[in-house]
């Protein structure tokens, strides 16, 4: 998200986040969650942006390192992963497609493909919501059985995220 970011911009709108949340957990009556240690943070953030655990050699390397950017180069780590785009896209097409899908129109595969692609380019929340929004074409690369039907711009206008239309509208 802060790609091309200097470093003084990016700590400048964590702490203006940091503020906001404080001021909303205090309005809610919420206390703010202590601090955890190393271990648990690298945990926690394995399980939240893979969905795995972190290596053991990973959690020896990462304990070992004074460095108080650890944490955030970490996250940084994780963020350019393939279980991040794996993660995200997986939980994502739950979301947007459901568990079932029952028409044989419907790509399936060729849309979860194409959001786990996005999330793996860390592609901007608007212009997948764009795309999704705005998606015309071909929601398959699969060939017709009957050659004589296959369309001749499919290669060129194959777009999956048509395949979200295609479900709900």
């Amino acid at each position: 998200a802060f790609a091309g970011t200097r470093g003084e911009e990016v700590a400048a709108v964590s702490g203006r986040l940091d503020e906001l949340f404080v001021g909303a957990w205090k309005e809610a009556g919420i206390a703010q969650a202590e601090r955890v240690d190393d271990a648990r943070f690298l945990r926690r953030v394995y399980l939240d942006i893979g969905g795995t655990l972190p290596p053991p050699q990973g959690v020896r390397d990462f304990l070992r390192d004074p460095s108080p950017e650890k944490r955030a180069r970490g996250v940084e780590v994780l963020l350019k992963s393939p279980q991040y785009g794996t993660r995200w896209g997986n939980y994502w097409n739950a979301i947007l497609m459901g568990r079932t899908i029952e028409s044989a129109a419907i790509d399936q595969n060729a849309f979860r493909t194409w959001l786990f692609e996005e999330f793996a380019r860390n592609e901007p929340w608007d212009k997948i919501v764009t795309t999704l929004l705005t998606a015309e074409g071909w929601n398959t690369s699969r060939k017709p059985v009957n050659a004589s039907t296959h369309p001749k711009d499919q290669e060129e206008r194959y777009a999956p995220a048509t395949n979200w239309f295609l479900k709900h509208w």
